[in-house]
């Protein structure tokens, strides 16, 4: 056996793991949150896709006042949390996988939409009780349609 037979081949690198040492390389919370969103990214668009479908179904004061909140933008940080935590406790043998390494789960991106409507509730009952004019630089929800919907 030759000498070169006895060195191991060149490891790839976990893209996983370089991301995760890109964003523990940043000093600012967005850079990092950004490098955590590509771990994610494939199952968080098809939870922002989902969002529209999900207000349908609601009062039509209060779906346009969360379309109103929702069209605003966000971090998306409890839809973010939900995906790596749903990343982390996965048998990898046994699930099937996304490329983002998450679950082909469409239970995964309804609880993400959820979590994100329930958040995007909490900001507009906030609003009230705040008695605040703006939100997420626009006029907060409560200015157009009231308080009685954003507390719906």
């Amino acid at each position: 056996m030759t000498a070169s037979a006895l060195i191991a081949p060149p490891v790839q690198a976990d893209p996983t793991l370089n991301r995760l040492a890109q964003a523990e390389a940043r000093s600012d919370l967005t850079g990092r949150l950004v490098s955590m969103y590509g771990l994610v990214g494939d199952v968080l668009q098809r939870a922002e896709l989902r969002l529209p479908e999900l207000l349908l179904c609601g009062p039509t004061g209060v779906k346009e006042a969360a379309s109103h909140l929702l069209a605003a933008g966000g971090k998306r940080v409890r839809p973010l949390l939900l995906a790596l935590a749903a990343g982390a406790c996965l048998d990898r043998d046994k699930s099937p996988r996304e490329p983002a390494g998450l679950p082909l789960n469409d239970q995964l991106v309804a609880l993400m939409a959820a979590a994100e409507l329930t958040h995007t509730a909490t900001l507009l009952h906030d609003d009230v009780l705040d008695d605040a004019g703006r939100r997420r630089g626009q006029e907060a929800a409560r200015m157009r349609w009231g308080n009685s919907v954003s507390v719906l």
